[in-house]
């Protein structure tokens, strides 16, 4: 079932009577890259949460593939790659237990999935496959979540601060990875705080501020995308400028 694209259509988020979102449009089209971008507290979360499914707009409508029903339909949410903040892994079993539990249950709902060994492989911790995940580094578990999102074979992807805890080997793999998935078709919705990610793998990056839309800055043309990029994103403290 096809998940794309990604569509927000004038969408808010209220708690009570704080506003975290306000009047966003965007969309994530079939083999791009979208990065959100903003201070804490800009919206970047509640955003990707919203698009998971996992929290309903308070006004306007965020759709996939232009029907909201499948946002909530298990078959199509098989095809969607969510990689929250924290791992959520289970600590007691093994890395490849892990992603053998989600190939069950993918299993028992009609769902392939991709190979966990190569998928492993693509986060180089094949050689600590049979090991607990509690006597994993913070990095290493953040590099097996990652191996879960490709094991679920996505279409749509969505990652909180996928670098985090990662040194530059690790970001080297996950960098890879995400653009192998975007070789393959899938569009992608990643928050980041650093510009580094954003410059590496982004096609569009979305500024937020105080839960709107403050600058979008396109790849396009490549030649200026990083002095661009750099003057709209300024620093989280800074007022966010430039428009793409």
């Amino acid at each position: 079932m096809d998940l794309l694209p990604l569509r927000f259509e004038d969408v808010g988020r209220a708690y009570g009577r704080t506003w975290a979102l306000r009047g966003i449009d965007l969309e994530v089209r079939r083999g791009t890259v979208v990065g959100l971008w903003g201070p804490n507290g800009a919206g970047k979360t509640t955003m990707l949460r919203i698009a998971a499914g996992l929290e309903v707009p308070s006004h306007g409508c965020c759709t996939w593939a232009g029907d909201p029903r499948r946002l909530v339909d298990p078959r199509a949410r098989g095809g969607l790659g969510w990689m929250a903040h924290g791992t959520h892994l289970y600590p007691w079993l093994s890395a490849e237990e892990n992603l053998a539990l989600l190939v069950r249950l993918r299993r028992s709902l009609g769902l392939a999935s991709a190979d966990p060994r190569a998928a492993l492989e693509r986060v180089g911790l094949e050689k600590r496959a049979t090991e607990p995940v509690r006597t994993f580094s913070r990095g290493m578990a953040q590099r097996l979540s990652f191996a879960r999102v490709l094991v679920g074979r996505p279409q749509l992807v969505l990652l909180d601060e996928p670098m985090t805890a990662l040194d530059a080997s690790g970001r080297r793999l996950v960098t890879a990875a995400i653009h192998g998935l975007v070789e393959e078709g899938a569009a992608v919705l990643l928050s980041s705080h650093d510009p580094e990610v954003h410059a590496s793998l982004a096609d569009r990056v979305v500024c937020l501020e105080q839960g709107r839309v403050r600058a979008r800055v396109d790849r396009a043309p490549e030649a200026s995308f990083a002095a661009r990029l750099s003057d709209a994103l300024g620093t989280a403290e800074a007022p966010v400028r430039g428009l793409g």
